[in-house]
């Protein structure tokens, strides 16, 4: 299991990959975990990841879930993105907006998605 936190400026992205539930927790009582403006969702939104002590330490503003399109799993889990939505956080699903690309000049956060179409290009949906 790999978290990194990468700070640039004033700004910080958690990155936190497959993180499971287990070693989520134990980092969070061990006081590890430092708050970030972005959040990786770990293991794409599944039920028991982004636990409520996890979302306390680190108060993401913005939420980055990637799982895939109608995903045989059902990620990322309802009960994720209401814990999400109970801390303000802003969640961005890459089953919904398809790729999504996070930049920082260390003042603002950029973020932009894209989304396959017909003809294999990408199109950009929005930019923040």
């Amino acid at each position: 299991t790999l978290a990194m936190r990468v700070s640039y400026g004033g700004r910080s992205i958690l990155l936190t990959g497959d993180l499971d539930p287990r070693v989520e927790r134990e980092l969070t009582e061990q006081g590890l975990m430092e708050p970030a403006d972005v959040l990786k969702i770990p293991h794409h939104g599944s039920r028991r990841s982004a636990g409520h002590a996890l979302l306390q330490k680190v108060h993401p503003s913005l939420a980055i879930i990637t799982a895939g399109y109608e995903n045989s799993y059902g990620h990322p889990h309802p009960e994720v993105l209401e814990r999400l939505a109970s801390m303000r956080a802003t969640p961005f699903r890459t089953d919904i907006w398809g790729m999504v690309c996070v930049r920082t000049d260390g003042r603002r956060i950029e973020l932009d998605a894209f989304r396959w179409q017909a003809d294999r290009r990408t199109q950009s949906l929005r930019r923040f």
